[in-house]
């Protein structure tokens, strides 16, 4: 059994903004992880996360572009180092009256504890994509 998050925000700021958030390393980098990215289709980069431990190495999540629809989709191979399991992350952004409607969804997650994990970790990451776009 596999499972699936799924998520949508609304941010006041054009399409093309909230897209530079999702595909440039800096703005990666203040809202998710530090990162090596760059969005080319086939490109794998290197996102870090500390782990909380005092001495163990930083964590290591492997995103493979996928597909690439700029400003609308992104499609990401995403793979946790230490987890050796690959899912796949998408960002859809779609113009609004008022802003852009961003859909985020996280599937092929295999254990119920990573989805407990990446279903508390996206939400508050997400908030942190809103105060990069605030500036």
């Amino acid at each position: 059994m596999t499972l699936s998050l799924d998520f949508e925000k609304h941010f006041p700021h054009p399409p093309a903004k909230v897209w530079r958030a999702l595909v440039t390393s800096e703005a990666l980098a203040q809202w998710l992880m530090p990162n090596d990215f760059e969005p080319v289709i086939g490109r794998t980069a290197r996102f870090t996360y500390p782990r909380g431990d005092c001495g163990q190495e930083d964590g290591v999540v492997l995103v493979e572009v996928e597909a690439l629809d700029p400003p609308v989709r992104m499609v990401w191979r995403w793979q946790n180092a230490d987890l050796g399991e690959t899912t796949r992350v998408v960002f859809s952004l779609e113009a609004t009256g008022d802003g852009t409607r961003l859909r985020l969804s996280h599937t092929g997650i295999p254990t119920e504890q990573e989805a407990r994990s990446l279903g508390g970790g996206w939400p508050g990451k997400l908030e942190s994509l809103g105060q990069t776009l605030r500036g």
